[in-house]
């Protein structure tokens, strides 16, 4: 069996959407061949910490954790001995715009490259006692990029880059001048030279390597996912309620208030509207306080905000809910956005409002699955309009969606970790 170390900043206990696709390889690759050795870096102050997850993964794989001098980590030590409980996840952190700013203007790639010299030090190490046959590196953040691509210079191993988002149009890591994005362009071109190969998590991200690079020709879409393992543990609850449900954070990138201002007007204007629907949040939520948003617009009744809760608990939620709403930002560079949680939604077979771009890869996923409906965040009738159509159909006991279920298999975690071993047997098929 080849053995690939798995670099990635992000992984279990620490919970939230990003660790899920890393982990579901992680849990599927030991089955096709592949060893995986995970990198990762040590507890980290962070709003989610999720210990479950740490269930899914084998037995027998190996994790090593190193130091770090990123921010993150840095808090994390500094509060460390002021910590009663070891669980700190919070479900609510505020940020500020200012220091986000700060911060991209201080550290290149990210603020997350105090970790580049833990991390190769600990790989060299770990590479000590075992024959890395691969490099796999995923991101955000790109840092984990810098440690795969030094990793791959001492250990002759070939690497593979995984996107997750893109690089330069990320939203939340746009560069601050010019010479930031020069900077960070001869970065993410010096890793995808020496990639062996390019795994992206959509069309429109690869699309955009493409044209930006013209010799990067070893490219694989490989997107997000749904594991069926995670959906066989419970049944779905009935809430005699129209329940509208939200799993994910909300942000500057994922912006509720177009979404709570249509269900205010609708619970002044609908009666039955405002004593039969319950909208239930379940994630953190970043930038600002969704407690004194949910009470500006009134919806203290009708609003049910859970925070911050396990993976499988929240699933659970997701599967009682009547209808899923899917939110992002129609700022440019939205389009290449994938949400994680939309395969989530497809598979819970509830119908999707998507309240986003309606021209960006979550929305033609929605379309090609015609799991639901889109419509623009500026568009507040049309959101309005939506959940009326919605609340009817429900009321008549006409709800539902009909997916094209070959469609959806291709999305289970074990289908997907099926390609990425493909990328690995080919590329290390070349580097024989």
């Amino acid at each position: 069996m080849k053995k690939v170390l798995i670099i990635s900043y992000y992984f279990p206990p620490v919970g939230g959407a990003g660790v899920q696709r890393v982990l579901k390889f992680v849990k599927y690759l030991s089955q096709l061949d592949w060893e995986p050795i995970v990198l990762t870096v040590k507890n980290i102050q962070y709003p989610a910490y999720d210990s479950s997850l740490l269930e899914e993964i084998p037995k027998e794989t190996e994790i090593f954790r190193s130091g770090s001098f990123d921010p993150l980590r840095v808090i994390y030590l500094l509060k460390k001995p002021f910590r009663k409980s070891k669980n700190y996840s919070t479900g609510f952190k505020k940020s500020s715009h200012f220091k986000s700013r700060l911060s991209k203007f201080i550290f290149l790639p990210d603020n997350k490259i105090g970790w580049l010299f833990f991390a190769v030090i600990k790989g060299l190490r770990v590479a000590k006692k075992n024959k890395i046959d691969l490099i796999f590196s995923t991101s955000p953040p790109p840092s984990a990029h810098l440690v795969g691509l030094f990793l791959k210079k001492f250990l002759k191993a070939p690497l593979v880059v995984d996107f997750r988002d893109s690089w330069e149009t990320s939203l939340e890591e746009k560069a601050t001048s010019f010479l930031h994005r020069w900077l960070q362009k001869k970065l993410e071109k010096k890793i995808l030279d020496k990639a062996a190969s390019v795994v992206t998590v959509n069309e429109q991200i690869q699309t955009l390597l493409q044209n930006r690079y013209p010799k990067v020709l070893s490219t694989a879409v490989i997107t997000n996912g749904y594991d069926e393992a995670d959906f066989a543990v419970f049944n779905a609850e009935k809430t005699g309620h129209f329940t509208i449900g939200y799993l994910g954070t909300f942000n500057r990138i994922n912006d509720p208030t177009p979404f709570l201002q249509a269900l205010s007007e609708l619970s002044q204007e609908i009666t039955e509207f405002k004593n039969q629907v319950k909208f239930v949040q379940v994630g953190m939520f970043l930038d600002f306080n969704l407690h004194e948003l949910v009470k500006k617009f009134g919806l203290e009744n009708m609003a049910d905000l859970k925070g911050y809760l396990s993976h499988k608990e929240s699933l659970k939620q997701l599967s009682s809910a009547s209808i899923l709403l899917l939110i992002t930002t129609d700022s440019p560079g939205a389009e290449v956005l994938t949400t994680g949680k939309i395969f989530e939604y497809f598979r819970a077979g509830k119908p999707i409002l998507g309240v986003l771009p309606p021209s960006g890869a979550a929305a033609s996923l929605i379309k090609e699955t015609k799991a639901g409906v889109i419509v623009s965040p500026k568009n507040i009738l049309g959101i309005k309009q939506i959940l009326k159509d919605y609340f009817r159909k429900w009321a008549n006991s006409e709800l539902k969606v009909e997916l094209n279920q070959e469609k959806l298999k291709q999305f289970e975690r074990r289908n997907l970790t099926d390609k990425l071993a493909e990328v690995f047997n080919r590329v290390a098929q070349n580097n024989d």
